[in-house]
């Protein structure tokens, strides 16, 4: 679901069995946020528990997709 509402897109290559993600956002919150979606969730997770105040500025997309998807849950007591 992160994939999907964060615009991340899967471009295979051909006649290979791999390929790469392709980024979908403008901005991210961290320098290797842009690198997968596994990369981007964990940042996300990360700044949202440590450093909100950055992932709201900088990347506000990823906050509000973890506060919909988490509330409460995800926050340090």
């Amino acid at each position: 679901k992160f994939q999907k509402d964060m615009s991340w897109t899967w471009i295979a290559a051909e006649g290979k069995n791999g390929g790469r993600w392709l980024p979908g956002r403008p901005k991210y919150v961290a320098r290797d946020s842009d690198t997968s979606p596994e990369e981007d969730f964990a940042n996300g997770v990360e700044y949202y528990l440590f450093e909100q105040t950055r992932l709201k500025f900088m990347d506000s997309q990823v906050r509000e997709w973890l506060k919909s998807q988490f509330g409460a849950k995800m926050e340090l007591e």
